[in-house]
């Protein structure tokens, strides 16, 4: 559930957003902190995966239709051939009203601040 097209997750900061992430196995680190000049180098792949630097993360945001999958799979080849990880986040529609679908495109819009949801999205992200 770490690598590949990761499902959905809701943020913990604000479950009525959530995000899907790809991050292609072969650039997966599984635990970046064990990248050190302490650990002793091997050819084994169980080792090598330590030697791997964290990905860097190519934020794709979805339109008014919402396919926030869609936009993270057409990057699938990107983040192999670049050695990037894909965050495609979901904001939420309708919650105020039927017609209430552009409101993730303003930096505060009632008690949504999609620009502060955008940045805690980042820092849970980094945190896995």
């Amino acid at each position: 559930m770490f690598v590949g097209s990761i499902p959905f997750k809701a943020l913990r900061a604000d479950p009525r957003v959530s995000y899907t992430l790809q991050i292609q196995r072969k650039h997966y680190n599984p635990d970046p902190n064990r990248l050190s000049s302490n650990i002793q180098k091997s050819s084994s792949n169980i080792d090598s995966v330590y030697q791997l630097p964290p990905l860097p993360l190519v934020v794709n945001i979805h339109g008014s239709g919402r396919n926030a999958e869609k936009y993270r799979d057409r990057l699938k080849d990107f983040a192999h051939s670049e050695h990037v990880a894909v965050l495609a986040p979901l904001f939420l529609a309708g919650i105020y009203s039927y017609t209430d679908l552009e409101n993730y495109e303003l930096l505060g819009y009632k008690t949504m601040r999609s620009d502060l949801t955008l940045l805690q999205m980042l820092d849970e992200v980094a945190a896995r």
